[in-house]
């Protein structure tokens, strides 16, 4: 994979509706931890995106765009099999998420915010 920078916080996201955003995902679902000792605590996924909570803590949102498909397609299936999540990411994608939040509270007003909801910036 070549280099990525990831955007370092929603904040810079703020210009950009909600809605053309890549997250449009369902509610963060519990993740099954099948090994028991994941990292990982609660994931969504859409078609261009998968949302993956820590700790009941922060949520990093890793796009196809930015991670490959090859790395996406994983991440999926290591989500939905409740397995190995944490440390695919943790070998391959790294910091390369798109955005990520405090906790999911922020992820969830980021992600379900009206276009309108969005402030303009100020004209002076």
């Amino acid at each position: 994979m070549g280099a990525i920078t990831p955007i370092a916080a929603h904040r810079e996201l703020a210009h950009v509706p909600p809605r053309s955003r890549t997250m449009t995902a369902p509610a963060l679902q519990q993740y099954a931890n099948r090994h028991g000792d994941s990292g990982v605590t609660a994931y969504a996924i859409d078609c261009d995106a998968i949302a993956v909570e820590f700790g009941h803590g922060p949520v990093y949102v890793y796009a196809r765009r930015d991670i490959g498909a090859r790395h996406f397609a994983a991440l999926c299936a290591a989500a939905q099999a409740g397995r190995g999540l944490s440390t695919w990411i943790s070998q391959h994608v790294q910091s390369h998420y798109a955005t990520h939040f405090d906790d999911r509270a922020a992820w969830r007003a980021w992600r379900t915010a009206a276009p309108q909801a969005v402030p303009s910036p100020s004209k002076r």
